[in-house]
């Protein structure tokens, strides 16, 4: 993918590039529905017209373990069919991440020097950058499931990198503009402007820590321990530290943080997560802890009820 990454006139983030980078994304992580069955039937149609050849070679075929030595549960007849990792590894290489996030965040590069201005935000743009980014890690959480296999496990690690780094720009970005506005008076935490912008912000990273922890396979838990966790509003951190404890589940709606707190102080809420514990992996285990450990180190100390 490449050429001017020049904007829609009256554009914040239209490109063409963009459009067509995302578009490749979206095709490499959503592949085309019923592909496998179709692919089948065209072989059964090959096998129907070459009965009389040499069939010699079929029996010795690999049998694919993970780590722990146990058979993988694909079916070795269908893993024809599948895309080689390599290949998928080189398409994603070719789309340019980089150049795709200098130009969301308004970075204008001339050689090595980079020029990167917050004051160029507004908040049009910021609510732009957020829906963008949603729409980003809506299509990495359908490769992530689309690519949920031991033999995508490069994959599915480069995936959830692309999650962690989305995440992490966009959350330094919104730090510099609160900090910027804080600084001018011009925007503050009771405001509704202020207020409407943390609710995108903390939508998209719950959205992206559900992506993440959806996928517990191929160590995709080892970003939930690296995500920042600071900038997510107290309430919303309430509600994904239970999604952590008891899984993703039926919706819970509290709006009061001593509520959250009671509910994950319960006996119950307990004894789900030591049972939870009980049947993950090791590093998984290590994983999840590690990420409750620092949503902790991050907090404010006086969010002390939630640090302990």
């Amino acid at each position: 993918v490449g050429g001017p990454w020049q904007r829609y006139e009256g554009g914040t983030l239209g490109s063409l590039i963009l459009d067509h980078s995302l578009t490749l994304l979206a095709t490499l992580l959503l592949p085309t529905r019923d592909r496998d069955q179709f692919l089948h039937h065209l072989k059964e149609v090959h096998k129907a017209g070459n009965d009389g050849e040499d069939t010699n070679g079929e029996d010795g075929k690999w049998v694919v373990v993970d780590s722990s030595g146990e058979e993988d549960e694909e079916d070795p007849a269908t893993n024809w069919a599948h895309f080689r990792e390599n290949d998928i590894v080189q398409i994603l290489n070719q789309i340019p991440f980089e150049e795709l996030w200098k130009h969301s965040l308004l970075i204008d590069s001339e050689g090595c020097t980079m020029e990167y201005d917050i004051a160029r935000t507004t908040h049009q743009g910021i609510l732009k950058l957020f829906a963008f980014t949603t729409r980003l890690i809506d299509i990495l959480k359908e490769g992530l499931h689309t690519y949920a296999k031991i033999r995508y496990h490069g994959v599915t690690k480069r995936v959830c990198r692309l999650l962690r780094h989305a995440v992490e720009y966009v959350t330094d970005h919104w730090q510099n503009y609160i900090a910027l506005h804080q600084k001018t008076g011009r925007l503050l935490p009771n405001t509704p402007h202020w207020a409407s912008l943390q609710v995108e912000y903390d939508q998209m990273f719950e959205r992206a820590v559900r992506n993440i922890f959806s996928s517990q396979r191929s160590g995709a838990w080892q970003f939930l321990a690296v995500i920042p966790y600071s900038s997510v509003s107290l309430n919303r951190l309430w509600k994904i530290l239970y999604e952590l404890h008891c899984g993703i589940g039926e919706e819970v709606v509290i709006n009061k943080w001593d509520e959250w707190c009671d509910l994950l102080r319960d006996p119950d809420t307990r004894g789900q997560f030591h049972d939870r514990l009980q049947k993950l992996d090791e590093n998984e285990a290590f994983y999840l802890l590690t990420a409750m450990a620092n949503m902790a180190a991050v907090r404010e100390k006086s969010e002390r009820d939630f640090i302990e």
